[in-house]
């Protein structure tokens, strides 16, 4: 009995949410990229520095009904390479790239139908999280009217790094679990 209420549980939690890709867009132009990102701790993909869009990552959960409140923690780390020194950076020394980590609680934006999920970073530390059937990632939402689009984006807080060592040994201890769906 025990069995079978834990198997119902796992099927209505599985029936819940819908496993999407996840996308990286970057709207800080060609000095600068995102070199890592996480979204409730699933890594995303690097974006690279020509603005746009970097590859997609199987697969993170999204629930297949937006609800009110729906928010997702960002992390992210920028590379400015604005004052980038090209002999160094050959060499293997990429001390004159300036490196930026954030985080924030980002609000998961309206969507009809749960599709790719499209993490939108804009200069300044600000992240807008799409989804819906709008082009891959939200990004025709976005592109509509970038300016206000990085208007209305959350603004991040700088941290030190990505995850401190404490968040680092918590994700290894719930790795196993969080394979399981």
């Amino acid at each position: 009995l025990l069995m079978l209420i834990t198997k119902v549980r796992e099927t209505r939690h599985r029936n819940m949410f819908e496993s999407v890709l996840l996308i990286g867009n970057q709207h800080m132009g060609a000095k600068f990229n995102v070199s890592d990102f996480y979204v409730n701790g699933y890594s995303g993909s690097n974006v690279g520095r020509e603005g746009g869009g970097g590859g997609a990552v199987c697969c993170v959960l999204l629930p297949r009904q937006w609800q009110p409140g729906l928010k997702a923690e960002v992390r992210w780390q920028v590379g400015d390479w604005s004052h980038e020194n090209r002999a160094q950076i050959d060499s293997g020394d990429f001390s004159s790239v300036r490196w930026k980590n954030y985080k924030a609680l980002v609000p998961i934006e309206h969507y009809a139908t749960p599709e790719h999920i499209g993490v939108h970073f804009f200069s300044e530390g600000r992240v807008r999280v799409v989804s819906g059937d709008a082009g891959i990632g939200g990004r025709d939402q976005i592109a509509e009217d970038i300016v206000l689009a990085a208007q209305n984006a959350t603004r991040g807080v700088p941290i030190d790094e990505l995850f401190t060592k404490a968040e680092m040994d918590d994700r290894r201890r719930h790795e196993p679990k969080r394979r399981q769906w």
